[in-house]
Parts: structure tokens; C-alpha cells; sequence
């Protein structure tokens, strides 16, 4: 490498805090008792239809299993403990185990939808099934603690369609390569486009890669997810993120059948 060229930033981790990152490790660590011991429930659970069933047995486990995987492939590509730059490819996978993760986990949360309607017998067009408060003709057949319940996770449902309809029909949230805060950053930047310009320009494409390379490491690698639609512009921090939503999601899948639980215990026999 030629003395003059800009350089890389040296790696900084972005997880500083040991508590924060033993708490998500903690966290981390109850998804496979939390998997197996839901997807057990679902197996054992009697239910009134083979319709419910086969969402359940054959749609809900399923998304489980892959969820399970996107979280523990996210880690392995980024770990909470990072101590190097991330390759590309690392970035790539990461990406889209997330993806992945938001599009089964938002299915997810339909095939529970589904198993309520069958199970409830409820006479409903397809756009008329949903966990989400705009579901009405569906949630009215709840009971009061399952309404109760899901209003208080009105917030989280709502965040995860804005996810999940950009991803699904727009643009794809991302992890960026490395954020840009400081100026002398800023100059590098500049300094590298000049070089791969040059570079370009005297047909170096060997030259040319390796410093387009060595510019997405300027700055600070941050794990977080940039996300961007018409109504919603943030970053999420995917470590945290994923488990806290898995170990939510598993709560209202033992939430749906302990409504199934109670409709049972209603029905005459």
C-alpha cells in the first residue's frame, strides 16, 4: 500500500458496558428453552379443527424453527462481542437473517391469527384476520384478557408492520458498514473517493476494490439496522432487538392458547 493512500479506522467496539452486554447475553441464552418449550405447548395443544391444527403444526412451528435460526445466525455473523472489522459477507448475512426474521416473525403472528379464527369458527375474509387492532371483527370474539392483553402490546405490533410492509414491498432496511461522526472521519472519506477515482481512472480495478474496501471501514462499525419508510426513519440496535421481539412473541403465542385453553373449557361437551 502506497504510504500517501488514506487508511481504514482502527476497530472500536461498539458495546462498551459489560452489564448491558451480559444482560443481552443473558437474554440470549433462554431463546432455546423458550423455543422448545413453546413449540411443545403447540404440539400438545387440542385443538377443535384440522384447519387451526395445520397452522399451528405446520405453519407456527415452522416460523419458530427459522426465527430460532435468524437469531442464532445473526450472532454468529456479528457477535455481541466483536473485535474486528466485520467482512462484507458477514454484513450480508447478518442482513438478511433479519430480514428473515421479520418477515417470519410478522407470519408468525398471522398463523396465531388464523388458529383463532378457526378455532373461534369466526366467518371472516382474509383481510379481516389479524392480531392488529384494526382486525375488529376478529378481536371482538376474544376474551377480555386477550384484548387486554393485546392492547398492551398495541405499540409493538404497530412498530412491526411499519418493519414489515417497507421490507416486504418497498425498501429493505440495511446494516450499514460503519457510521461517520467525526470530521477527521469525514476528511478520509473524501481523501479515499479521490484515490479510487485516480485509481479508476488508470484502470487499477485491483486497486480500485481494495480501497473501496478499506472506505467502508472508516468511522465505527455500530450493529444496528437503518430502516427508512414513509412515516418512519431510525436505527435498531438488532442484537437487543431480536431477542426482546422473540421472547415477545413467544408471551402472545402462550396468550393464543390460553384462549384456546378457555373456549375449550367453555365449549359444552
Amino acid at each position: 500500500m502506497n504510504s500517501s493512500e488514506p487508511t481504514e479506522s482502527e476497530f472500536r467496539p461498539f458495546y462498551e458496558n459489560e452489564s448491558e452486554i451480559e444482560d443481552i447475553e443473558e437474554k440470549f441464552s433462554l431463546i432455546p428453552e423458550k423455543h422448545a418449550d413453546f413449540v411443545q405447548r403447540l404440539i400438545r395443544t387440542k385443538y377443535s379443527n384440522n384447519k387451526s391444527s395445520q397452522y399451528a403444526l405446520h405453519g407456527a412451528i415452522r416460523r419458530l424453527k427459522i426465527l430460532n435460526r435468524c437469531i442464532e445466525n445473526t450472532f454468529s455473523s456479528i457477535p455481541i462481542r466483536l473485535s474486528r472489522w466485520p467482512e462484507d459477507e458477514e454484513i450480508s448475512d447478518a442482513t438478511i437473517n433479519i430480514q428473515s426474521f421479520y418477515l417470519n416473525l410478522f407470519g408468525f403472528l398471522d398463523n396465531l391469527a388464523w388458529i383463532l379464527k378457526y378455532e373461534l369458527q369466526a366467518d371472516l375474509r382474509d383481510t379481516e384476520v389479524g392480531l392488529e387492532k384494526n382486525k375488529d371483527k376478529l378481536r371482538k370474539l376474544f376474551s377480555d384478557q386477550l384484548r387486554e392483553y393485546l392492547n398492551s402490546i398495541e405499540t409493538w405490533l404497530d412498530t412491526l408492520k411499519k418493519f414489515r410492509n417497507p421490507l416486504a414491498h418497498k425498501i429493505p432496511f440495511y446494516i450499514p458498514p460503519a457510521i461517520v461522526t467525526e470530521q477527521k472521519d469525514k476528511d478520509t472519506l473524501n481523501n479515499f473517493e479521490i484515490e479510487k477515482n485516480k485509481a479508476f481512472e488508470n484502470r487499477d480495478f485491483e486497486k480500485y476494490d481494495r480501497l473501496q474496501k478499506s472506505q467502508r471501514r472508516v468511522g465505527q462499525f455500530a450493529p444496528f439496522i437503518y430502516i427508512e419508510t414513509t412515516d418512519y426513519a431510525g436505527r435498531l440496535f438488532f442484537h437487543p432487538q431480536l431477542v426482546s421481539d422473540f421472547l415477545i412473541l413467544c408471551e402472545v403465542g402462550e396468550k393464543v392458547l390460553d384462549e384456546i385453553d378457555l373456549v375449550r373449557a367453555e365449549t359444552p361437551k
